[in-house]
């Protein structure tokens, strides 16, 4: 049978289908032919965290820091980066305290024994080294290199290497580092190269707008004025730590917010508005970050956190959501800086793991007043995890507990692939956000005027 053309039926219908698969078949070779794109990378980012409990007997006891170690690693932080504090191991000139460097040491073997990696700093110089750098920089020098060399035997005897050697801290920081001259500086990290040959050397700086008064003052250094300084000797270390607080120490401070009726507002009266747009402001660290790139240097995030200090600055929901906020724009940063061919951080460093406590009057009584030093710890000063170590806060305490911590979905979050990270920011806990957005605003933070 066939149709008026002379076609038989099944050839009729057919024809369609078949001009259908040519063009399928056009399409698919098209497609072979297309070179395939190469699957994105994920972020190679590796994260430590400051730890400062091995400075005392009570935080630093055996048992209490494997439990705490323990404790850092399941969220997966990799490295712990602390303090062998000149002070405590030397208070008195020529008086090594073996109890203290001891403490140091434990603390290193029992992270290599949890897998974590430690990372030295060799900082805060006592007081007789204070006076002697006034009064004879070369012997200062010399005085250094002595310290170092007690903590090179202690960590050999802990049977680590360390990958990363910190030279005191936030060099334009006099209040923690009083030493300035740059010449100085050079010969201290040669100093620390010439005891750990093997390990990189690193300086840190605070990236803060330091107003001027405040750095004619001598307290800090505005990090602008700074950096120019500290490139003069980039030949004498491998790598920066750039300490960054968006909404702790670094604040806006130009034009009408430089008066001091508005700092001292923006210190006591923080206010909900005003914050969570500091709290993702990436501009200076951009800047600062873009500028020892361009000095061939590695560079990384050597601190970032924010405090549970009660009424001037809020509780464990806030530092949760500052954590939420600043690693979300700190990840769109990294994006852009990747799309500029801008060299990216290696690590990623947080403050801190546990809260620390004044031990002197001065210091507690400073804890009550509005000045951001005390309470940053992810956890308290007993060992328990704040919320931003804890899971949904949608659920009752005794289930978040037991959940995925909120820092370690951050941390997925920021070494995942881009295209990736969009769909975690779609899909990331919307709800909660939301939910934690109306506590901000509505529990922890009261509305003020700034």
């Amino acid at each position: 049978m066939t149709t008026e053309d002379g076609i038989a039926p099944e050839t009729a219908i057919s024809q369609p289908k078949l001009e259908k698969e040519a063009n399928v078949a056009r399409v698919e070779k098209s497609v072979e032919a297309t070179p395939k794109k190469e699957a994105e990378k994920p972020f190679d980012f590796k994260f430590y965290v400051t730890d400062h409990s091995p400075r005392v007997a009570d935080t630093g006891s055996p048992d209490k820091l494997r439990a705490l170690y323990r404790d850092i690693k399941k969220d997966g932080i990799e490295q712990v980066r602390y303090d062998w504090d000149w002070n405590l191991i030397e208070q008195n000139r020529g008086e090594i305290n073996s109890d203290q460097l001891e403490r140091f040491k434990s603390a290193a073997q029992i992270m290599k024994e949890e897998g974590l990696d430690p990372l030295i700093i060799l900082s805060n110089p006592p007081e007789w080294a204070k006076k002697l750098y006034k009064e004879n920089p070369g012997e200062f020098v010399t005085s250094y290199k002595n310290y170092t060399a007690e903590v090179k035997k202690a960590v050999e005897a802990a049977g680590v290497k360390p990958e990363t050697v910190q030279v005191l801290n936030e060099l334009n920081n006099p209040a923690y580092t009083p030493v300035t001259d740059m010449e100085v500086i050079g010969q201290l990290c040669d100093a620390a190269r010439e005891a750990f040959p093997e390990g990189k050397i690193m300086v840190s700086f605070l990236a803060a707008a330091i107003p001027e008064a405040v750095s004619k003052s001598g307290l800090s250094e505005n990090v602008r004025t700074f950096l120019p300084k500290l490139k003069t000797i980039s030949d004498k270390f491998d790598k920066v730590a750039i300490d960054y607080y968006p909404g702790g120490w670094q604040r806006p401070i130009s034009g009408e917010g430089g008066k001091i009726v508005n700092l001292i507002k923006r210190v006591v009266l923080p206010g909900t508005a005003a914050y969570k747009e500091m709290f993702k402001d990436m501009s200076l660290f951009q800047e600062t970050a873009e500028e020892v790139a361009s000095w061939g240097k590695q560079y990384e995030l050597g601190e970032t956190g924010f405090p549970t200090k009660g009424a001037y600055w809020g509780n464990e929901q806030r530092q949760r959501y500052f954590y939420d906020s600043f690693f979300r724009h700190f990840k769109h940063l990294m994006v852009d800086f990747k799309a500029r061919g801008v060299p990216l951080p290696d690590k990623l460093g947080l403050y801190q793991a546990q809260n620390e406590p004044p031990r002197n009057f001065i210091g507690k009584l400073m804890r009550k007043t509005p000045y951001p030093e005390f309470d940053w710890g992810m956890r308290d000063e007993k060992g328990n995890r704040k919320a931003i170590l804890q899971g949904s806060l949608r659920a009752s305490e005794l289930v978040r507990v037991q959940q995925e911590s909120r820092l370690s979905r951050i941390i997925h979050y920021m070494k995942s692939p881009m295209r990736e990270t969009q769909a975690i920011e779609t899909q990331q806990d919307n709800q909660e956000l939301q939910e934690v957005r109306k506590e901000l605003s509505l529990e922890v933070l009261t509305p003020h005027e700034v």
